[in-house]
C-alpha cells in the first residue's frame, strides 16, 4: 500500500516539487487520512520513491542533493499531521524509528557495488604477492577435458551475445573490461576467444602502447578518458592506464612520489567512471616466468607467428621481478569494489577464456538489465504490405 502511495503521487509530481522531496511526500497524505498513525511511514515511503525516482531518472547529482535534504529533514516529516494523543505518541515512535533508517540509508554508498563471485577477485586492501598466487590452479592441466571447457565457453559466449543486445538497447550501463599482464600473457587470445560472437556494433577494443606525441603533451589519463565506453558500449582496453605506473615506474622515468599522485588520479578517474554508470572489470593475466619462455619459443619455431615477435619482449623480460613487484603494489592499491582487479592463472588459454567468460556474465546478468519500453502504443501501428 504504501509503494502504491508513492507511486500514484510521483505521476502526479509538480514541477516545483521536484525540488523538494518532502512536498512529494505530503502529496500521498489526504490518499490515507484513515491511517493517521502510518503517516510517517508512507511519507517516508513516498520519499524513498521519489529518492529511487531521482537515483534511476535525474543523475546522481539530483540523488545526493535529495539525500542530503533527507537526512536534514527527515524528523519532520509528520509533525503538522493532527492526530489523537495516543496516535501522536505512536507517531513520534514511528517517526524516531524512521528517521534512524534513513540515517542508516544515507551513510550507504552512493553507488551499490555489485557483488561478483570469484575466488580471483582482490578484495579491497588486501596485500597482493603474485609469487604467492599460482597461474595454473588444480583443474587446469594441460591434459584436461578441451572439449568441455570449450563448451562451457561456447555457452558464455551465448549468454554475452544476448545481454550485450538487451545493454545496447537500455543504455544505462556502460561495461569496461581491463586487461593487463605480462608479455605474451593472452590479452589478444582472450579477446579473440571469448568476444568473437559480439556484435561489432556495440564493443570497442583500444590498445594502449607508446604515447604518441599528441598523447605525451597531454595529461596520461587523456587517452584512457578518450577511449572510455559510453552507456550501451562495451569497452576493451588491451592494456591500459596502468602502464603509466608500470614500465616508466620499473625503468626510473618517474619517482615514488609521482607514482603515488598518479594511483590517486587513477583511483578518482574509476570512481568518476563508475558513478556515471560504467561497470569496470580488471583482469590480470597471470603467467609465470618459465610458460612465457615457452611462448616465446613457440614464437620463434613458428614463421606464422614471427610478426608477433618484437625485440622489447626479450628486453623486458629481463626486467621480470621489478614488472612483478610493480603489479604487486597495482594491485593491492587500485583494487576497489567499484573496479575490482581479478587475479586469473593463465598458463591454461582454456582455463583463463573460461574464468574470464563466467565473470562476464554474472555481471551483465548483475546489472538486472531490460529492454526499454517503446515511447508510443505499438497496438494503432498499421502495416501496409502492398
Amino acid at each position: 500500500r504504501c509503494d502504491e502511495q508513492a507511486r500514484l503521487a510521483k505521476e502526479r509530481l509538480h514541477p516545483k516539487e521536484q525540488l523538494d522531496p518532502l512536498a512529494f511526500a505530503w502529496r500521498s497524505k489526504p490518499c490515507v487520512a484513515d491511517f493517521d498513525s502510518s503517516a510517517v511511514v508512507i511519507a517516508s515511503s513516498a520519499l524513498a520513491g521519489r529518492l529511487f525516482f531521482a537515483r534511476e531518472s535525474e543523475g546522481i547529482q539530483q540523488y545526493k542533493l535529495l539525500r542530503t535534504t533527507m537526512i536534514v529533514r527527515g524528523a519532520r516529516v509528520c509533525t503538522n499531521h493532527p492526530v489523537s494523543a495516543a496516535d501522536a505518541l505512536r507517531n513520534q515512535i514511528i517517526e524516531g524509528l524512521s528517521y534512524i533508517l534513513w540515517l542508516v540509508y544515507c551513510w550507504l554508498p552512493e553507488e551499490l557495488p555489485m557483488k561478483v563471485d570469484s575466488p580471483f577477485r582482490i578484495k579491497p586492501s588486501r596485500k597482493v604477492r603474485l609469487s604467492h598466487l599460482s597461474t595454473a590452479p588444480e583443474g587446469a592441466s594441460k591434459d584436461k577435458d578441451k572439449h568441455q571447457e570449450s563448451a562451457l565457453l561456447a555457452r558464455h559466449r551465448a549468454k554475452m551475445v544476448a545481454l550485450q543486445e538487451v545493454l545496447y538497447a537500455e543504455q544505462k550501463h556502460a561495461l569496461l573490461i581491463v586487461l593487463q599482464g605480462m608479455d605474451t600473457g593472452g590479452k589478444d587470445g582472450t579477446i579473440s576467444h571469448i568476444f568473437s560472437g559480439v556484435n561489432p556494433q556495440g564493443c570497442d577494443v583500444t590498445s594502449f602502447k607508446v604515447p604518441t606525441p599528441l598523447e605525451a603533451r597531454h595529461d596520461f589519463l587523456w587517452r584512457a578518458h578518450n577511449a572510455a565506453p559510453p552507456r550501451g558500449m562495451i569497452g576493451i582496453f588491451n592494456r591500459s592506464h596502468y602502464e603509466d605506473v608500470l614500465s616508466p615506474r620499473v625503468h626510473g622515468m618517474i619517482t615514488e612520489k609521482e607514482a603515488r599522485r598518479r594511483f590517486a588520479d587513477i583511483d578518482s578517474f574509476e570512481q568518476m567512471l563508475a558513478d556515471n554508470g560504467v561497470v569496470i572489470l580488471k583482469f590480470f593475466l597471470h603467467i609465470s616466468r618459465a610458460e612465457q619462455g615457452r611462448r616465446l619459443a613457440d614464437r620463434i619455431a613458428d614463421p606464422d607467428k614471427h610478426w608477433k615477435l618484437s625485440e622489447a619482449d626479450f628486453h623486458e623480460r629481463k626486467f621480470w621481478d621489478a614488472y612483478a613487484r610493480a603489479y604487486d603494489d597495482i594491485l593491492s592499491r587500485t583494487s576497489h569494489k567499484h573496479a575490482p582487479w581479478f587475479v586469473v592463472p593463465a598458463d591454461d588459454k582454456n582455463y583463463r577464456n573460461v574464468t574470464i567468460s563466467k565473470v562476464l556474465v554474472d555481471t551483465l546478468q548483475g546489472l538486472k538489465m531490460r529492454y526499454p519500453k517503446p515511447t508510443f502504443n505499438v497496438s494503432t501501428l498499421k502495416l501496409d504490405m502492398d
